[in-house]
């Protein structure tokens, strides 16, 4: 199987991608330092020719199914500061992940609790923790159109459309406002 500090090439589609194997976290999840995929079979000869894609990135064994290795090279102080660098990145993260699981639940048990303006609040304190998350926008129009804030709501319902125009509750509760629906 693989061995931390050796360097290995697996063909894909796109040709070979080439990493070094930097630490491993599991039998198939490693850190690794990745390189730009090349479309020539590389040998440990050719690193210098190589662009470098990331210094520290996680990789699943299970994406490649064939691969090769090239060399070995030791951890050096820098590749050390990269994986603490990436893991600092990946705590982060989670914590952020988690603040906004946090306060999404907290917003959902105020508007089971028919409290509005603490939903709102708590929504609006969430909504920048995970712009790409829809549901704090969908719940935060919901909780607006249940205080006959209409502007407010149409603002945050148009947002989820336009990121998923296929919100079934959204659609519904937008049509329930009465203001035609753009697109």
């Amino acid at each position: 199987m693989f061995q931390v500090c050796s360097f290995y090439a697996c063909k894909n589609s796109d040709g070979y991608s080439v990493f070094k194997l930097l630490k491993q976290l599991s039998e198939n999840t490693f850190y690794v330092r990745s390189y730009w995929p090349v479309n020539f079979e590389p040998s440990f000869n050719d690193f210098e020719k190589l662009d470098l894609q990331s210094a520290c990135s996680l990789l699943e064994y299970t994406q490649f199914k064939e691969y090769t290795l090239l060399g070995f090279e030791e951890i050096s102080d820098v590749d050390l500061r990269e994986i603490a660098q990436f893991e600092r990145i990946m705590a982060s993260k989670a914590n952020r992940l988690s603040e906004f699981e946090n306060l999404l639940a907290s917003a959902e048990k105020k508007i089971e609790e028919e409290n509005y303006l603490e939903a709102i609040a708590l929504l609006t304190e969430a909504a920048p923790y995970s712009k790409f998350d829809l549901r704090a926008y969908a719940l935060r129009g919901f909780a607006y159109m249940k205080l006959e804030k209409r502007f407010e709501a149409v603002q945050d319902f148009d947002f989820v459309l336009m990121n998923n125009p296929n919100h079934k509750e959204v659609k519904i509760w937008r049509n329930l406002l009465g203001f035609k629906l753009r697109g």
